[in-house]
């Protein structure tokens, strides 16, 4: 075929190398998150108040003691409910937004059950990148869930 950006084609103009540009700073980004969202849970359990803790980091973070609270959360729940969307952002496949597109939706499983869909949604999703936006992990995830817990 060879006519969309980035693939070589007319439409290219040159600007494949930038795309591939984009993709390398989407997945720094990734991975950036990853080791912000790791860093604030490790705060927060080495000092024990997540309220104290977001209202220090606040100005550092430049967002809200809620926002700052969240991503706390996230942090935990990234480590302890869901090691493999994880290492997917450690990777640079997935970034915060969609990671918490999927604790979301795992957010009322018990830890074994959000520990399971985490588990077949990392299995089932292969190289495609249309796999791992953000509306697709949360669809996937919904459609896992019912699986593992059908009475939820």
């Amino acid at each position: 075929m060879g006519d969309g950006i980035g693939d070589g084609g007319v439409v290219d103009g040159g600007v494949g190398g930038k795309v591939e540009q984009l993709r390398d700073l989407r997945a720094q980004r990734a991975q950036l998150d990853a080791e912000e969202l790791t860093l604030l849970a490790d705060i927060s359990a080495a000092m024990g108040d997540d309220r104290g803790v977001a209202e220090e980091l606040r100005p550092v973070l430049r967002v809200s003691a809620r926002e700052v609270e969240r991503r706390i959360d996230d942090g935990k729940s990234l480590a302890r409910r869901t090691p493999r969307l994880l290492a997917a952002m450690r990777a640079g496949e997935i970034d915060a937004h969609g990671a918490r597109q999927v604790l979301t939706v795992v957010d009322p499983l018990d830890d074994e059950a959000a520990r399971n869909v985490d588990a077949l949604v990392a299995e089932g999703l292969d190289a495609a990148e249309t796999e791992w936006q953000p509306g697709n992990l949360a669809q996937r995830a919904r459609r896992l869930l019912e699986k593992v817990d059908p009475d939820g």
